[in-house]
């Protein structure tokens, strides 16, 4: 509360009502809280009464003010009567300000004119609700285009993905494509299945060199084997030394 003054401030979020306390868990599980209470059919706003059993603009006839208009369906048809009838009362009020200002038609002329924009007013208004069903109409038209145009993006980059997915399975699981051709230059021309023939034939090759290899190992271990038992002190001296002597001729040979 400021000095000298007698408001107080109020909390953007105040209190809930004093009735609330009487809606708790227990008392709503054991069916002791009270009914809940009616709503409001009359309120203030910014100093006016509004009920929500009238409408929600409310006749000149209660404002004590007279409606000039017949029909306010047809709204344009009034709008433009209203306002010729404001230009004549417009031009008939500079008349008499030209010839006797001080005339009681004035006064008259001044009224007649401030119904008549009343009237305009109160027209105007009439007209609100069909505006803002329009603009809902509008605003949801342009949701409406917005939602289609993103489904559309997004249809358009599912479709994307899927076929990239697609050619990566082709890849995987596909056969390999066959090399390129050579230019000119190289004057190199290989046939569709060479490089692949080619690159068989060396692992077949390879696989030939790997079983001579395994074989020659299987050779020298066995001979070595032989060696070691002639060379055991097992049998004569002589006959020992011969063995041995004669295989060694055998391998300078080879």
């Amino acid at each position: 509360m400021l000095p000298g003054f007698g408001t107080q401030t109020v909390s953007p979020f105040p209190n809930p009502p004093e009735y609330a306390t009487a809606y708790t868990s227990d008392r709503i599980d054991n069916g002791s809280a009270p009914p809940p209470p009616q709503a409001l059919t009359e309120f203030k706003v910014f100093g006016e009464e509004y009920r929500l059993g009238d409408d929600v603009i409310a006749p000149l006839k209660d404002a004590n003010v007279e409606e000039l208009y017949k029909n306010k369906n047809n709204w344009k048809e009034e709008m433009k009567k209203l306002n010729r009838s404001a230009i004549c009362a417009f031009f008939d009020l500079v008349e008499i300000l030209i010839r006797a200002p001080d005339h009681p038609l004035r006064e008259e002329k001044m009224i007649d004119l401030h119904t008549i924009f009343i009237n305009m007013h109160h027209l105007i208004n009439e007209f609100r609700p069909v505006q803002a069903r329009d603009s809902v109409r509008i605003l949801q038209e342009r949701q409406i285009e917005e939602l289609g145009e993103i489904c559309d993006n997004f249809r358009s980059y599912l479709a994307d993905g899927k076929e990239v997915i697609e050619d990566q399975f082709k890849l995987v699981t596909g056969k390999l494509p066959p090399p390129p051709q050579p230019s000119e230059l190289s004057k190199v021309r290989l046939q569709d299945g060479v490089l692949h023939e080619l690159i068989e034939r060396i692992k077949i090759s390879e696989e030939e060199e790997d079983v001579e290899m395994k074989e020659e190992e299987s050779e020298e271990t066995k001979r070595r084997k032989v060696l070691e038992d002639l060379t055991r002190e097992d049998g004569p001296p002589s006959v020992v030394h011969l063995l041995t002597r004669q295989l060694h001729e055998f391998e300078l040979k080879k």
